[in-house]
């Protein structure tokens, strides 16, 4: 990685610093993925939710999971407003 990054242009010492925090990253992210047999697992990775469940988790973990427009009540309907019949 190093010598990628060197190679773009990147001086020698701030590559080497640099390839090591992403070989850190990628380890953290290797540790905190399922192993093979895991992912392959449809009930390990699956994890079925109705619009409304995904809202609340979404909400819990984003603080809202609505945009705020004006004149909106917050509403996450994915269905089309009813058209008019003068449409």
């Amino acid at each position: 990685m190093a010598s990628v990054l060197t190679l773009a242009g990147m001086a020698a010492v701030p590559a080497r610093k640099a390839a090591d925090e992403i070989l850190a990253l990628e380890t953290r992210l290797a540790e905190a993925s399922l192993a093979p047999a895991a992912a392959a697992d449809p009930a390990a990775t699956a994890h079925k939710l109705t619009f409304a469940q995904l809202s609340r988790l979404a909400r819990a973990s984003t603080g809202s999971a609505t945009s705020r427009r004006p004149g909106s009540r917050g509403s996450m309907s994915t269905s089309p407003s009813p058209r008019s019949s003068s449409d």
